[in-house]
């Protein structure tokens, strides 16, 4: 399985394992929705970091078609005709993050959404699938989380909501309130995640942020 023709499909972030070797509790969440696999199979995890995957789409990008999602499924299948796509699905609850952390492809932050020690907040989950072809699974190396050592916190401050600080869990109810006010400072981007200095040089175009708030209004909307 040649993993290089994804990360020139955009698709630069990959790791996999066998599925046997995932937590329990990741596995009990897959069998209660009925997710078939075998011993043989093994868990592939593809994301996007950087502005990079934005650029291989075919622009302009309507959100009710799900352009991405449509080019990663592809992308996806280039890869291995055969395998079992089970995200993006409409239909499966997948715990992306809790099989990328496993992974060490990602940590945990105070704005509720994973960090990447190379990309920084500038990454996406795009695929996750089951395949039984010959492909080295992965270890990436652990890392901690750099909210952990970042002294100056700029994300809290900058924050309009009040919804992010350090001793409680990200306030997702807060930010979405003001993300919706007439006007909001927060209507086309988020600050606080702007304000991060962790990699920032992988920030996304103002068009891609923009594109993807507008896909989660609609999520959130129906």
């Amino acid at each position: 399985m040649n993993i290089k023709k994804l990360a020139e499909s955009g698709l630069n972030i990959f790791a996999a394992i066998e599925i046997e070797k995932l937590p329990i509790k990741i596995l009990d969440i897959f069998n209660a929705q009925n997710i078939k696999y075998t011993s043989d199979d093994i868990l592939c995890i593809v994301g996007s970091g950087g502005q990079n995957f934005w650029e291989k789409l075919n622009h302009p990008l309507d959100e009710t078609k799900h352009p991405i999602d449509k080019y990663t499924f592809e992308q996806i299948k280039k890869l291995d005709p055969n395998c079992k796509i089970i995200f993006p699905n409409q239909t499966l609850n997948i715990p992306l993050q809790r099989i990328s952390r496993f992974l060490n492809i990602s940590r945990p932050t105070i704005l509720g959404i994973d960090i990447h020690k190379e990309f920084g907040l500038w990454f996406s989950f795009r695929g996750v699938f089951l395949t039984t072809k010959k492909i080295s699974t992965n270890e990436n190396e652990e890392f901690n989380s750099p909210c952990e050592t970042c002294k100056t916190k700029d994300c809290i401050s900058t924050c309009p909501a009040n919804a992010i600080s350090n001793s409680t869990l990200f306030k997702i109810d807060l930010c979405m309130d003001h993300q919706n006010l007439n006007n909001s400072s927060c209507e086309n981007h988020c600050l606080a995640r702007l304000a991060c200095p962790y990699q920032n040089i992988h920030q996304y175009k103002p068009e891609q942020t923009l594109y993807h708030i507008k896909s989660r209004k609609l999520i959130y909307h129906k």
